[in-house]
């Protein structure tokens, strides 16, 4: 039937019956005319049958409600007055070519000092409820803001300035953050350092070392950082070594870790080393020349530690210390130094030393049990 033309009795049968049916009945008129469901559909559009329905519409009152309030009220307040959702307010408003009123609204001195009180403690939303002011929206309370220079990391003012040049060398930290209100500490020693702006070093006082004596115990320095405001972490950790308080493992000074018994280690894991041999009662030496241990050795190497006991020396090496290159390969050197002490201990050592390696697995990454049962088994051997 494909080309054929509607014929007048075909066209006034589906204009006496079209919107007597539902659409999915259209195939009884489809029996009777002979056109597809489709045909029917667009031949029903050309005889104005058909009329796109709209959704949700506004009504005439409703739109002339926007016209009317559109520039006194905030969108919410509209929606809420219509019952309609604020995104068909504003498409509404554009449609009817409803714009807000560009007139700029002072704040007033009231909104300011609400403003000033509940920056940094309460957020925008909150804020904005507790103005008086029609517009407090979002980017007018941050523009505001900018404005009175309230936000941190903004432009600092030549008050603000004066006040650094002034306090910043000698005064307490308390006074300066009181003088610069809405200033974190770490913002000042920042603009302090871009103005050339030195703090003197103050004499340490009794008091004050009084402070880290009775806690450094309990204590991390960056803990002691509450108790001593006007210090930073870097300089209790100085004070606390000169007050010769010396932390048990992991107290570093560069690279430097001092154990239980007060040696000197070169890593953290090495001071675990130490510390559990102290533990287990050993009498150890450590930096031990390799020319009391390996026969016919002429260098200055030194082992890691020796247990002594029994008429017996246990030569321990800590393979754990190590650089590596920008492309994350360990060096080269380091290699050869390893390669080098093994064999030494392996074929060279004199009769009664006996070589004990320790490797990374055995002690780094939670992995001290290893490092643990090798110390444990001389320990059971020997006594």
């Amino acid at each position: 039937m494909a080309g054929r033309r509607w014929t007048e009795e075909e066209d006034n049968y589906l204009i006496e019956n079209y919107k007597k049916i539902k659409s999915a009945d259209l195939k009884d008129i489809k029996e009777n005319i002979g056109f597809s469901v489709s045909g029917i559909k667009i031949h029903a559009i050309e005889l104005g049958l058909f009329v796109k329905k709209e959704y949700n519409k506004l009504t005439e009152e409703q739109n002339q409600f926007i016209i009317d309030n559109y520039e006194k009220m905030k969108v919410c307040e509209i929606a809420k007055s219509l019952g309609v959702k604020e995104t068909k307010v504003r498409n509404s408003a554009q449609t009817l070519g409803v714009k807000k009123g560009t007139k700029k609204e002072e704040w007033s001195n009231e909104d300011i000092e609400v403003l000033k009180e509940n920056y940094g403690v309460l957020s925008y939303g909150d804020i904005a409820k507790l103005l008086s002011r029609e517009n407090a929206t979002t980017s007018a309370i941050q523009t505001k803001v900018s404005n009175l220079g309230l936000a941190v990391g903004h432009w600092w003012t030549k008050e603000e300035e004066s006040v650094l040049f002034e306090l910043y060398p000698r005064g307490e930290r308390e006074v300066i953050l009181s003088k610069l209100k809405n200033r974190k500490w770490k913002n000042v020693i920042n603009k302090a350092v871009k103005l050339g702006i030195k703090r003197e070093i103050q004499p340490w006082t009794e008091e004050e070392d009084n402070v880290i004596i009775d806690n450094w115990e309990t204590l991390e320095d960056f803990e002691l950082l509450d108790l001593l405001p006007n210090r930073t972490h870097r300089s209790i950790k100085w004070r606390r070594q000169e007050l010769g308080l010396q932390r048990n493992i992991g107290s570093s000074v560069g690279n430097i870790c001092v154990s239980k018994n007060n040696d000197k280690c070169h890593s953290i894991d090495e001071c675990k080393l130490i510390n559990y041999i102290y533990k287990k009662g050993f009498v150890y030496e450590k930096d031990v020349p390799y020319k009391e241990l390996i026969l016919n050795d002429e260098t200055n190497r030194t082992c890691d530690v020796c247990i002594y006991i029994n008429d017996k020396i246990y030569a321990i090496e800590y393979f754990g210390i190590y650089r590596k290159t920008p492309r994350n390969k360990i060096e080269e050197s380091y290699v050869e130094k390893m390669a080098y002490k093994y064999d030494s201990f392996m074929h060279n050592s004199k009769n009664n030393v006996i070589f004990v390696p320790i490797f990374p697995d055995d002690i780094e990454k939670g992995n001290s049990k290893r490092m643990e049962k090798i110390i444990n088994d001389i320990y059971e051997k020997e006594n």
